[in-house]
């Protein structure tokens, strides 16, 4: 446990994460649900990476679908 000081599942989860996103060498789609899309959307585009990065909502996939 954190109070034992070992890792949370978040922190785990993370360094994963950091670990695969690391390793793309040409491209990297990442997939996120989540219950507030633009919400979602809006943190990651004030993140990091948010300029590095096109997003693509499944309303948008769906409109490019029809």
């Amino acid at each position: 446990n954190q109070t034992a000081g070992k890792d949370s599942a978040i922190e785990r989860t993370r360094r994963l994460f950091y670990v695969c996103v690391s390793r793309a060498r040409q491209s990297l789609a990442i997939v996120l649900f989540a219950a507030d899309v633009p919400r979602a959307v809006a943190a990651v585009e004030e993140s990091a990476i948010g300029e590095l990065v096109d997003i693509v909502t499944v309303a948008e996939l769906e409109h490019i679908a029809t």
